[in-house]
């Protein structure tokens, strides 16, 4: 996997804490410059982790092995919050994601427009190929 991963000083949250991990690959139109979208997401992520929103996150290019007789790249973005439940953390790590991708357009403007964003951002929640988890901390 390519691309940055960053862990971050958490907040306290109170006794009954979960951790929620979110995690979704996104399969882009050709021509989108997937290595430097990962790049504004861990931007846009590193900022909320050393603020204490996030515990850790990732947005990388993964190859998707094989799909219809062809590798193709994916953008993978991964979010861990710590939070007091797990509808809380939910909505952080989706808004957090739906967030950055609407940076793309400013900073990719030639491959990004804002309809294609707000498409995209539009997929993360509720999703098919979301994957989430959730912990209680003790």
């Amino acid at each position: 996997m390519l691309g940055a991963a960053a862990g971050g000083a958490v907040r306290p949250v109170g006794v009954n804490a979960v951790l929620v991990i979110c995690r979704q690959d996104f399969d882009l139109p050709p021509g989108k410059d997937l290595r430097r979208a990962a790049e504004v997401l861990t931007e846009h992520f590193t900022g909320l982790l050393r603020r204490g929103v996030l515990s850790r996150a990732v947005a990388a290019v993964i190859l998707n092995p094989a799909r219809h007789g062809h590798d193709r790249d994916l953008l993978s973005v991964e979010i861990d919050v710590v939070a007091r439940d797990g509808v809380a953390g939910l909505a952080t790590a989706l808004n957090t994601i739906r967030d950055g991708f609407r940076l793309l357009p400013v900073a990719l403007s030639d491959r990004f427009t804002a309809a294609e964003v707000e498409h995209l951002a539009g997929r993360v929640v509720g999703a098919d190929g979301l994957q989430t988890s959730t912990r209680k901390i003790d």
